[in-house]
């Protein structure tokens, strides 16, 4: 009876011990309940935050495209007339009667009236180490600035390829290079005309023009044109063939 009663008395103890624990278990598991339900909560509330910015974000993203257009336009209204001759080498101390010079030649070759008294300015933009810079003539009239635009479109339409208008065909003493000459077009529009032009060349189209700030593209004469309005069409082109 004593050895039962001991062994009672310890299986008590035993039991008391184990609730004991296990109520500690059990404050321990609700600390753990707690502190996951407090990051859940924490986790929602910066998931939310981060919805929040993301939106914030977009919409500052937005306003900034907004505003670039909106100054690209003004630039555009403010310079209507002016068109871009590019792949001209440049010239140490380059003077501004040397540069009507260039123009007055090549309007020469593409058969088209050249007023040196419509020319409001002439000048080179500023352009990368070693790249050369384009010369940007501001004419009076949007009239001669279209008609220039247009004759050197007859003048390429009607040469073959070694014979379109090239630093070659002008005279000019350098490694022969294909001249370019389109409207003013000002920086992210600029790019995008660029971006253009590489697109046209990868997908064999003909065709990759602007005309008062407008972009457009067409594979070949009887295919329709495409306005390219941002890189998002731009890349959107080859789906829609």
């Amino acid at each position: 009876m004593s050895q039962q009663n001991t062994l009672l008395e310890q299986l008590s103890t035993d039991v008391c011990a184990i609730k004991a624990q296990n109520a500690k278990i059990q404050k321990t598991n609700l600390d753990i309940e707690k502190s996951i339900e407090s990051i859940k909560s924490t986790c929602t509330n910066l998931s939310q935050r981060i919805e929040t910015f993301e939106k914030d974000r977009q919409i500052i993203q937005e306003t900034l495209i907004k505003l670039d257009n909106d100054i690209d336009a003004i630039k555009l209204t403010s310079r209507p007339s002016s068109i871009e001759i590019r792949n001209v080498p440049n010239h140490d101390n380059e003077t501004t009667s040397q540069l009507l010079s260039i123009v007055e030649s090549v309007c020469k070759t593409i058969n088209s009236n050249f007023d040196k008294t419509l020319v409001r300015d002439i000048y080179r933009l500023p352009s990368k180490q070693g790249k050369l810079k384009p010369i940007v003539i501001e004419f009076t009239t949007v009239q001669q600035k279209n008609d220039i635009i247009a004759a050197v479109r007859r003048f390429n339409k009607t040469q073959d390829t070694s014979q379109k208008l090239s630093t070659h065909i002008l005279g000019l003493t350098c490694t022969p290079t294909q001249i370019y000459i389109s409207e003013y077009l000002p920086g992210p529009t600029r790019r995008l005309f660029f971006l253009a032009r590489e697109h046209a060349r990868k997908l064999n189209f003909k065709f990759c023009w602007s005309i008062n700030g407008k972009i457009y593209l067409r594979k070949d004469e009887n295919s329709v044109s495409y306005r390219i309005h941002s890189e998002k069409v731009l890349h959107n082109i080859p789906k829609i063939l």
